[in-house]
């Protein structure tokens, strides 16, 4: 069927329809929604509640008391419903569920709401009665393109808090994801796409009104084919990558990045509804000074980091650096020094004492020393991680704080970035193909050989000096 023969009884409902709505808004008035808008300029956020014109609402009213309207309204249906539409692709039961209607009567509720959306839209684009030809067509049919279409789409939009950069704007970091500019205007947008009220924490609404870019994508879904275990799977899948880039971006350099949300914006009209969801995809980072820097020349050290990253084999090269990546992670969002610490020395003995059962200190040190030598001095690294083990000793056994101990208010800071060279140094020595090395225990045991075959008394390291 011709599917612009569709368009002139789609036409006289719309029309009717309309026509009853600016009677009954003349005489009752429009029903008014109290709605909460967040608007942002470049610095803040600014939320609002104000009562909105429920046009739905309004065309329920006139649509279910009406013989005339309900009989138009069931002929367009029928008609939509003949010609294809809501049947390939089909119509799901629920979304989410890989059941589809395959019936009329089944279809029938969700076909009439997706019918009458484009004529609200059409109503809101004039902004009064009457609405013009052209302006119902035109919102119908960029709607049908949507109800043909064998995909929806959904951009997915994760805020970097505490971050900013100086790259352009759309930079790829992973197959999936890149670096966006995220303004005022595109807050805003994003917002509105939620489709809700949007009453937001704190914490939530701290992150979007402070974030100045985004990690995005737009994918392609499906309709009435992504069962809830898909989807779930998919939903896992996204997480994973997000933290992969999180966690690239803290290894890289200092600073208190995060990645807290994940909102999912449907694109286009659906017979369904938009998928508005926002998931949550890690923890909030310290807001504190610190701010996160990427500059254009880091993209390249960035991008090996993400791809080292993703290629570690959970079972035969990860056992302990998954357990060190975790703590390292949630150090990020410890707002006590003393928890910061602990969860710095659990990277250690999940890293550099992994396996190991005594003489926890002295490993730790040595072994740490001998990883970073090539760019770092050995004696300072050693003395850092032993006074790093030792002050978590004070902490876990005899409840002392740093401040207790006499620590300087850098310690942790300096603690961090000695965990951030080593976690760095296992990542990519994991990574490579060619390094004979499958496992944290084993290059911890090739370090540890590598230390004793290099071994030579003082007086022959002074000779060799003085040569």
């Amino acid at each position: 069927m011709n599917l612009e023969s569709l368009e002139a009884p789609y036409l006289q409902f719309a029309n009717a329809l309309l026509d009853c709505m600016a009677v009954r808004a003349a005489k009752e008035g429009i029903p008014a929604l109290p709605t909460t808008r967040f608007e942002f300029t470049d610095d803040q956020g600014m939320r609002t509640i104000s009562n909105e014109p429920h046009l739905q609402r309004l065309a329920h009213r006139c649509l279910y008391s009406s013989p005339t309207l309900m009989e138009l309204n069931d002929q367009s249906i029928a008609a939509h419903w003949n010609a294809g539409l809501f049947r390939s692709p089909p119509v799901p039961k629920y979304y989410g569920s890989s059941e589809v209607c395959e019936t009329l009567e089944e279809a029938k509720g969700q076909i009439s709401e997706a019918l009458l959306q484009p004529i609200t839209d059409a109503l809101i684009s004039a902004g009064s009665f009457p609405v013009s030809r052209e302006a119902l067509l035109e919102q119908y049919r960029r709607a049908r393109t949507s109800w043909t279409a064998p995909f929806y789409q959904i951009r997915e939009l994760v805020p970097l808090v505490n971050f900013t950069s100086d790259v352009p704007r759309a930079v790829p970091i992973s197959a999936r994801f890149s670096l966006n500019h995220f303004g005022s205007d595109a807050k805003s947008e994003a917002l509105a796409s939620l489709g809700m009220p949007f009453s937001a924490s704190l914490q939530e609404g701290t992150a979007l009104t402070q974030a100045q870019f985004t990690l995005s994508r737009v994918v392609e879904r499906p309709k009435a084919t992504q069962t809830f275990e898909a989807e779930l799977t998919e939903l896992m899948e996204t997480a994973t990558e997000i933290a992969n880039i999180v966690t690239a971006l803290r290894l890289l350099k200092v600073g208190s990045v995060g990645a807290p949300m994940l909102y999912q914006l449907g694109d286009g009209i659906l017979p369904w509804g938009n998928v508005r969801i926002g998931r949550g995809v890690g923890a909030y980072p310290r807001f504190a000074s610190d701010a996160y820097s990427l500059s254009k020349q880091d993209m390249p050290s960035l991008r090996r980091l993400f791809e080292s990253l993703r290629s570690l084999k959970p079972q035969e090269t990860s056992a302990g650096l998954d357990v060190a990546l975790r703590y390292f992670n949630q150090s990020y969002s410890r707002t006590s020094q003393e928890d910061r610490l602990v969860d710095l020395a659990i990277v250690v003995e999940s890293s550099l004492l992994y396996g190991m059962r005594d003489e926890l200190s002295y490993r730790a040190s040595l072994l740490g020393a001998a990883m970073l030598a090539p760019t770092r001095s050995a004696m300072e690294t050693s003395k850092l991680i032993k006074s790093l083990y030792e002050a978590r000793s004070m902490i876990v056994h005899n409840g002392k704080t740093l401040a207790g101990m006499k620590k300087s208010d850098q310690f942790c800071d300096q603690c961090e970035e000695v965990i951030r060279a080593i976690l760095r140094t296992y990542v990519e020595q994991l990574a490579r193909v060619d390094a004979g090395t499958h496992s944290v225990e084993s290059l911890n045991a090739d370090l540890g050989r590598d230390l004793i075959e290099n071994l030579r008394p003082p007086w022959k390291r002074r000779r060799r000096h003085s040569n």
